[in-house]
């Protein structure tokens, strides 16, 4: 097992954000609770969670919504932390391990 140099973050949508996927395709089930992603980014030893997620916010909120509706002139904007924070919780975890002994493979 080796810990490896990214922080986890931890992200699940909340209400606002499923009021607009379902404003939008109407398709979402009602239970959402388990709906939830995990993101590896670059984070220095003495980071704080919020420097980490401020870094990476964007890059995560467009995911989000492009896992969802790929129509970019129908997501919000300005997407700005603030309203991140408002459309989804998300936790920082600093030490991250890989259990498996292959290499890790990147989808394209």
């Amino acid at each position: 097992m080796y810990s490896i140099n990214r922080a986890a973050i931890v992200v699940r949508p909340k209400k606002p954000f499923f009021d607009w996927a379902r404003s939008l395709e109407g398709g979402l089930p009602e239970n959402t609770e388990a709906w939830c992603s995990v993101y590896l980014g670059e984070a220095a030893e003495n980071d704080e969670p919020v420097e980490v997620l401020r870094r990476h916010f964007a890059a995560i909120f467009d995911e989000q919504l492009a896992s969802w509706y790929r129509v970019v002139d129908d997501w919000p904007a300005p997407r700005p932390f603030a309203l991140f924070e408002q459309w989804f919780d998300a936790e920082v975890i600093d030490l991250v391990f890989d259990l498996s002994e292959e290499s890790p493979k990147h989808d394209e």
